[in-house]
């Protein structure tokens, strides 16, 4: 019986740790245009990993960028980390024009991460009252050194 108890043992940390060796870097926008789409491509346990934000885009950030679910589509949900590749000194997004960054609605918990990026909206605004940059309704996810600049916190 004693045996029977570490092997069971063993063979549930080795499955832990395969799992942890499964998971993936999914890489944006190297390897996917935006964040959204690297949600959908997405399996548990994976990282997706945001490069500094592109310039080259109106205000910062386009759509995929925002409004983002970790149960896409009303599928099931993802437990993932979303991290900036560099910290929010050189990462934000821009909720100028009533967006959210991320909406928790499926009963995330801490399995689900958003990790280190800089929301904010912009001077002059109208739109900003209905700009959230987390929504969470039923869920408690993980929020690691993200910054919140400009009106994007609402109680």
């Amino acid at each position: 019986m004693r045996f029977a108890s570490s092997l069971c043992g063993i063979m549930l940390v080795a499955f832990g740790f395969a799992n942890h060796l499964l998971a993936d870097d999914l890489l944006v926008p190297n390897q996917y245009a935006t964040i959204e789409i690297a949600i959908a491509a997405a399996s548990d346990g994976d990282v997706i990993v945001v490069d500094n934000h592109p310039e080259t885009l109106p205000h910062g950030w386009a759509d995929g960028f925002r409004d983002l679910d970790f149960s896409p589509n009303d599928g099931p949900t993802k437990f993932i980390t979303i991290r900036s590749a560099n910290g929010p000194d050189n990462c934000f997004i821009d909720l100028t024009g009533g967006h959210d960054a991320f909406i928790f609605d499926s009963h995330e918990d801490q399995r689900a991460v958003v990790q280190g990026f800089t929301f904010f909206v912009l001077d002059g605004d109208t739109n900003f009252a209905a700009s959230a940059a987390i929504q969470c309704m039923a869920s408690s996810p993980r929020i690691v050194n993200c910054r919140f600049v400009n009106r994007v916190v609402q109680t």
